[in-house]
């Protein structure tokens, strides 16, 4: 996996992301991920043992999607 995660390379599949990944993907500090996965704001990462967290790049790249629709959606409704 690349170090470097891009908004287009997260929904490959198969892939597991760290909070380093989402964090770079996101444009968020790593502790805002924390802070949203404490608070159920992301999708639910796996755990793979231990303190190992990794969220499935399929999943969050859905989620992003969902969310840019959303605050796109919005933003043309008030438009209109």
């Amino acid at each position: 996996m690349q170090n470097d995660c891009e908004p287009g390379a997260a929904h490959e599949d198969g892939w597991l992301l760290t909070a380093r990944d989402v964090a770079r993907l996101l444009q968020i500090s790593v502790r805002q991920v924390w802070r949203w996965n404490a608070s159920g704001a992301l999708p639910r990462p796996v755990r793979l043992g231990g303190r190992v967290v990794r969220w499935r790049a399929e999943e969050l790249a859905a989620w992003v999607e969902a969310h840019s629709r959303g605050a796109g959606g919005q933003e043309r409704d008030r438009a209109a």
